[in-house]
């Protein structure tokens, strides 16, 4: 990336992923933790933000602009200095590949991005002539192989005193809703997602969003007290994901029911306000996707969880109802972990000596994490889980299959 960035100085944008990219970019590069040489070069680098309705911004180091996209660029094209990057989605490359404005492209192939993905050189009379200059593989975020790929357009390379452009391609194809997606496996989904080039809408209650990838649109969203603002997500919804959860170990004789009725109106039927809230949304969808999540104890039977498994297990009969009732439009399926490395089971996990005693419990002999969960639900939303629905996904160390 180090090598892609360097040459460049100046960075275009359309509304939409500059609202994004740019305070997260500002975000890291102000972070001493998370600083480094991507995020500084990025933050620095001056950007033109394309909008058709921003009249004034806050950012720096930026400038709007609002005159013919292509007559913009020939312009910038024509003055000497460093490459000009567009960082955008295909929508925006198709347009700029017909107008041939584009004079190398780099193409990031990630195997987790969800979707078949759009077409960029389509609707062209004539045949587009490429050259592959190189390609070179390596991993990246743990999501598997990353191939960069780099072609020059016809016609050569320009003269080294003009800028060159090329893109960065960000496949943006589905629409998804995360409720609660401001920590733990709602926070590390939403990432892992946004990274694949998808919309993202986001809510939060008590976990104030941090520095997040661009494309993520949070906004606050109570699940037991708060009917959900449809107005802010748009036309059509290709997924929704439900996250938020409890985790309440007592005896039973000490659970009274007001206790299990708490669980029940938090577990499921805020699951049930939601989804009827966006159904409408859902089903303008052309092949829709529902995720909710239950626990590794309904199945098992485990001591001092029959708070939660009550819960979890009514959620579990409604994912099988819901996914017979939707199909096949829309299908509906939930992941049962077992004990997760996230904020909800902080005081399970808060010593050395607990995190050990727990991860021998299962046969793996480790912890699950945020990412294992979260890998699991972009499958459940992509389209590679085209066929599967009614399904509960036991992601929990082998715990519910294995005795060893």
């Amino acid at each position: 990336m180090r090598d892609l960035t360097n040459p460049i100085d100046c960075i275009l944008l359309g509304r939409k992923l500059a609202q994004g990219f740019i305070p997260h970019w500002d975000g890291l590069a102000a972070n001493p933790e998370t600083a480094d040489d991507a995020s500084r070069k990025f933050s620095s680098t001056p950007k033109i933000v394309f909008s058709r309705t921003l009249d004034t911004h806050e950012w720096q180091r930026n400038e709007l602009a609002k005159g013919h996209l292509a007559a913009t660029i020939r312009k910038l094209k024509d003055q000497p200095g460093g490459d000009i990057m567009v960082y955008g989605g295909g929508e925006f490359v198709s347009n700029l590949i017909r107008e041939g404005l584009i004079d190398a492209y780099h193409f990031f192939i990630n195997p987790s991005i969800l979707g078949a993905g759009m077409p960029i050189f389509g609707g062209r009379e004539t045949r587009l002539d490429l050259q592959l200059v190189y390609a070179k593989t390596f991993g990246m975020w743990d999501s598997g192989a990353v191939l960069p790929t780099e072609v020059s357009g016809m016609g050569g390379t320009m003269a080294p005193a003009k800028p060159k452009l090329f893109f960065i391609v960000k496949q943006t194809m589905k629409n998804i809703l995360i409720i609660g997606g401001s920590s733990g496996i709602g926070s590390q989904l939403a990432e892992q997602l946004s990274i694949a080039g998808q919309h993202v809408w986001a809510t939060y209650n008590q976990h104030q969003p941090g520095t997040h990838a661009p494309g993520i649109e949070f906004f606050k969203f109570n699940a037991l007290e708060d009917a959900l603002d449809v107005r802010l997500l748009p036309d059509v919804l290709d997924g929704l994901v439900y996250c938020p959860g409890s985790i309440n170990l007592r005896p039973f004789a000490r659970i009274s029911p007001d206790d299990f009725s708490s669980d029940y109106q938090l577990n499921v039927l805020g699951a049930v306000k939601v989804l009827q809230a966006v159904l409408p949304k859902l089903k303008k969808s052309e092949q829709a996707s529902v995720v909710f999540f239950s626990t590794v104890a309904v199945q098992l039977g485990l001591n001092f969880h029959s708070q939660v498994a009550a819960s979890k297990g009514a959620l579990e009969g409604l994912t099988r109802a819901l996914a017979a009732e939707l199909a096949p439009k829309i299908r509906v399926n939930c992941i049962a972990p077992s004990l997760t490395d996230t904020p909800l089971a902080e005081g399970l996990l808060n010593s050395p000596e607990k995190r050990e005693a727990n991860a021998q419990r299962h046969p793996l002999k480790k912890i699950g994490t945020p990412e294992d969960i979260a890998h699991m639900a972009a499958f459940l939303l992509s389209d590679s889980a085209a066929w599967m629905s009614g399904q509960i996904l036991h992601v929990d160390g082998g715990m519910s299959s294995l005795k060893v």
